[in-house]
């Protein structure tokens, strides 16, 4: 008898458990990973509800190098990864940058969350 029948594989698919994650309570910058980092990073966050996300990078003279914006994003924890590239798609050069996670609710009361965090570029 073959062990990938049919019949041994449907009692499988029954016992299929769904664990569904608890959506975060507050807003919060997680943080980036790797930093420092080569060539690439992802900068995790949490949003409660739905959400209009903007996340900025600044080089360390303040210059907005990279934005991404008016992303509407719903409840949870998200990432977003930047490869080192400016606005024009050039890598930028090693040294620290700012980034600034903001956060407005789209539903419930209009909250607004910002907050800012370092990262370290190095080649």
């Amino acid at each position: 008898m073959n062990s990938f029948s049919s019949n041994a594989i449907q009692p499988e698919l029954n016992k299929t458990k769904v664990e569904s994650t608890p959506l975060p309570e507050k807003y919060e910058l997680l943080g980036n990973f790797p930093n420092p980092f080569n060539p690439v990073t992802s900068i995790k966050y949490s949003i409660p509800r739905l959400s209009k996300v903007a996340i900025s990078i600044y080089n360390i003279l303040g210059e907005k190098v990279f934005e991404i914006k008016n992303l509407n994003q719903n409840a949870g924890i998200h990432s977003t990864v930047w490869n080192g590239k400016n606005e024009k798609g050039t890598s930028v050069s090693s040294e620290m940058y700012i980034y600034k996670f903001e956060a407005t609710a789209l539903e419930g009361k209009k909250e607004k969350y910002s907050k800012s965090a370092k990262m370290l570029l190095i080649k």
